[in-house]
């Protein structure tokens, strides 16, 4: 840059070549703020693993009292994942339908996600030989000896996948997505993809793909709703073969477990 008259370098400021910034409005900074709380939160008090210690009299080595504990997690990341971004919205005015809590508007990208789904068949089936698919799934680690309690849970993970799309599908991108545009669904993926941080490697490289692809959909179907089935079908279809790989139900089986 070629000095001015005095020998010292132009003022950019006054050089008409940095444009003031936008600033961040209150739908922006909500939609952050609530994302960075809701996450801290949920990851000291909502896991799992969380359980035991939050309530020591309750716990055991039992199948039920692992329901119970997965429970914990799938509600609390119901609250933090649906019932407050949706408090949010509500007390700013918002339609929850605005945020794809809706039945899709338009069906020309619908044919996505029965793809996606038998796209991912064959790699399931390999991770599901593996020893890091094996030592986390099933979700539900009694699934072979107490089946009755492992639907109990797939009905609390399938609410779980409705809130996890709303909040990073519905939430996040379409509250950023008016000031960002589609690298909205950029920003939502990054958090997204860290909660899957304790997950085999091959499934945190695949939540980056997952968040983009689903991300984009939300916006152009207008809808979270795909994204919902796609998910819990695929998080389903892993418990089972999982439960296939360790040889299905265990001999005398008790549904219940108590």
């Amino acid at each position: 840059m070629p000095p001015n008259s005095s020998g010292s370098p132009p003022s950019l400021a006054c050089s008409g070549d940095v444009s003031t910034p936008p600033r961040v409005d209150a739908e922006v900074a909500g939609a952050l703020v609530i994302a960075a709380l809701v996450l801290t939160l949920i990851q000291y008090f909502g896991l799992a693993n969380c359980f035991p210690g939050l309530f020591p009299g309750v716990w055991a080595e039992l199948p039920v009292f692992h329901l119970y504990a997965l429970l914990w997690w799938a509600g609390c990341t119901c609250v933090g994942y649906f019932l407050v971004p949706a408090l949010w919205l509500k007390w700013r005015g918002r339609s929850l339908g605005d945020y794809g809590l809706r039945m899709p508007r338009r069906s020309k990208h619908l044919w996505v996600y029965p793809a996606m789904f038998l796209l991912m068949l064959g790699p399931l089936w390999w991770a599901s030989g593996t020893e890091a698919f094996l030592a986390t799934y099933p979700f539900y680690p009694y699934a072979r000896v107490a089946p009755g309690l492992w639907l109990v849970f797939e009905a609390s993970y399938a609410l779980q996948f409705l809130a996890l799309e709303f909040f990073f599908r519905g939430f996040l991108v379409f509250s950023l997505h008016r000031r960002m545009g589609e690298a909205a669904i950029l920003v939502s993926m990054v958090p997204y993809c860290m909660i899957h941080f304790l997950k085999p490697f091959p499934e945190t490289l695949g939540a980056i793909v997952a968040g983009v692809v689903l991300g984009f959909l939300a916006l152009r179907t207008g809808s979270v709703l795909g994204g919902v089935a796609l998910h819990w079908s695929v998080a389903l279809t892993m418990d089972i073969l999982a439960i296939w790989r360790k040889g299905g139900l265990a001999p005398g089986v008790d549904w219940f477990g108590f």
